[in-house]
């Protein structure tokens, strides 16, 4: 089968406006494909300093949970010593005595001061 020349050559041209539209867009999606690996890798290393500022961050709560138990702890004695040395003192001057008409805990009083 004999094809025209002419119509070949219109065949050839259509072919080349194609070729040169598939072209154009090949640079023009490897412009974006580097525009868009630019934004990811900037985003990535703002995820990475993000992570590096929680894990600063997650280790701070952690140094200050640390403090807060030895504080806590710390009052827990300090009250323990406080109710020791209010009983010694009770005790020495006779405030536990049965012969005062008197509360017989520090306990009982702060409870009766409160209603």
């Amino acid at each position: 089968m004999k094809i025209p020349l002419t119509r070949l050559g219109r065949e050839n041209a259509r072919l080349r406006i194609e070729l040169a539209a598939a072209c154009a867009d090949i640079e023009r999606l490897a412009g974006r494909n580097r525009e868009l690996s630019r934004r990811l890798t900037s985003a990535h290393d703002g995820q990475l300093a993000d992570l590096d500022e929680a894990d600063r961050r997650a280790a701070r709560i952690r140094r200050l949970l640390k403090v807060g138990e030895r504080l806590a702890n710390a009052l827990k004695t300090s009250n323990r010593r406080a109710d020791l040395l209010q009983s010694r003192l009770d005790d020495a001057v006779g405030l536990t005595s049965p012969a005062l008409n008197w509360r017989s805990t520090r306990t009982e009083q702060a409870k009766a001061e409160a209603l």
